[in-house]
């Protein structure tokens, strides 16, 4: 028969954070034996030697559950001189990351030990870089996305800067924070990161086709901005002004007019004129769309950007000229 936590031990593990080590459960009346028959039947998760956190939600978005597990493990991992860092401390926040690290990410401070199951970062840290948030000691917002800048290539970094911005983020303060930093490596990268980060990027899959591409030499794009013409509407991802070329991540067409985030799904039918506006759009433009996936510019990057220079360098493009009624602004 399945094993499962009584009640009262798993109100104190969610109260906790989810997570609780060996000893934590033996004193709460947890077997060493019950606890490898519940771990067997998915009960509990182990995290590391001696660690354990709750499974993460079934009703749940597979990602919100990634995020959920992995800040179980960080709380199981934590010690009183650690605080979350990096890619961590990111999705503390709520902030998308290029990818959830294998492990916690924790900062120490300089000469501690490793902790087990993380990866631990000795570093120095002022009260003014630490907060806490949700009972989790965290770098603060600002500290978080420059050790990102610092810590990913730039592509990476702006899945997380650029959301940063969004929330309302100033670039002058990461500048300012950034060079406190001193002389660490990767500061003229991250500089670089911080100062091509742009709050009218709305997704993960956009802040990395900009970043790729312009870590190969194309200039950088205007995000997001309205064109309107003949009373219809078209919201590129991309466009870089002066061209006639704009950009679209994952190959969708982002129209005013399809539905926000909790309305109904658009229908097959529904898509398809969207499709066919997005066309007519193109044709009475005369403008060229480069189209890219998230795959394509994680697995071929290089090949993606030559996609781009190849279409940038074709006279529709270069000489294109905004035809008489175009209305072109940020809405």
């Amino acid at each position: 028969m399945p094993q499962h936590l009584p009640p009262a031990v798993r109100d104190r593990l969610t109260a906790s954070g989810g997570a609780a080590t060996l000893a934590d459960l033996n004193s709460q009346g947890v077997s060493r034996g019950q606890v490898a028959r519940l771990v067997r039947d998915g009960a509990l998760v182990r995290v590391a030697r001696g660690r354990y956190t709750l499974p993460p939600p079934r009703d749940v978005d597979y990602w919100v559950a990634q995020r959920t597990q992995h800040l179980r493990a960080l709380v199981a991992a934590m010690t009183p001189d650690a605080s979350a860092g990096l890619r961590t401390a990111a999705l503390v926040w709520g902030l998308p990351v290029s990818h959830s690290p294998p492990l916690p990410e924790v900062l120490r401070p300089p000469h501690a030990a490793r902790l087990k199951a993380t990866r631990t970062v000795c570093t120095t840290l002022s009260d003014d870089d630490v907060c806490s948030l949700g009972g989790i000691r965290v770098t603060t917002l600002e500290r978080t996305c420059v050790d990102i800048a610092l810590d990913l290539p730039t592509p990476e970094a702006l899945i997380t800067l650029d959301a940063a911005l969004r929330r309302g983020v100033n670039r002058l303060d990461l500048m300012t924070g950034l060079e406190r930093r001193g002389r660490v490596p990767n500061v003229q990268r991250a500089r670089q990161s911080i100062s091509w980060a742009d709050q009218f990027a709305e997704s993960p899959v956009e802040s990395r086709g900009r970043g790729t591409l312009m870590t190969r030499g194309a200039p950088r794009p205007e995000c997001n901005l309205t064109f309107e013409f003949q009373g219809e509407r078209f919201r590129p991802d991309d466009w870089w002004v002066g061209t006639g070329l704009t950009g679209e991540a994952d190959g969708r067409v982002k129209y005013e007019r399809l539905p926000k985030r909790g309305d109904a799904a658009p229908s097959d039918e529904t898509l398809w004129h969207e499709k066919l506006r997005q066309q007519w759009f193109e044709t009475e433009l005369g403008m060229t769309v480069f189209r890219w996936t998230d795959k394509e510019m994680r697995l071929a990057p290089a090949r993606a950007a030559e996609r781009w220079f190849r279409l940038a360098a074709l006279p529709a493009v270069t000489l294109w000229t905004p035809p008489a009624g175009l209305r072109i602004f940020r809405a």
